[in-house]
């Protein structure tokens, strides 16, 4: 996803760029966190409020190279807890891995007619 949320506006989607990221969490925690002696980045969907990890935060870990945030299945401290029931009806959620090109599943081609009919309106 290209959206983030923070703990103290957990609905409000902020665009999610490296230089926002940086500067709306100020680099500390909860936000970044030390997990088996590697530091990741964390925060908030904004859909669903489960946390979500930033993938590519140096844009070199894999093969897309694209910063973009994931759910993270499990709780993360200081951030939120994580709940599945939630995560299975988040239109933000996308279990296909962004640098595999994969498309969303077919149980949200509904959603994404919905939102091109209404355009096309």
């Amino acid at each position: 996803m290209n959206v983030f949320a923070l703990i103290t506006n957990p609905t409000e989607a902020i665009p999610l760029t490296e230089d926002i990221f940086y500067s709306r969490t100020n680099r500390k925690p909860p936000y970044i966190q030390s997990f088996g002696g590697k530091m990741n980045s964390y925060a908030l969907c904004p859909s669903c409020q489960n946390p979500v990890l930033m993938v590519n935060r140096t844009a070199t870990e894999t093969r897309s190279g694209s910063f973009y945030a994931k759910h993270n299945k499990g709780d993360v401290p200081g951030v939120a807890q994580y709940h599945e029931h939630k995560y299975l009806n988040c239109p933000l959620a996308n279990p296909a891995r962004m640098d595999e090109k994969k498309r969303r599943p077919p149980a949200r081609q509904g959603q994404s007619d919905e939102v091109k009919n209404a355009l096309i309106e």
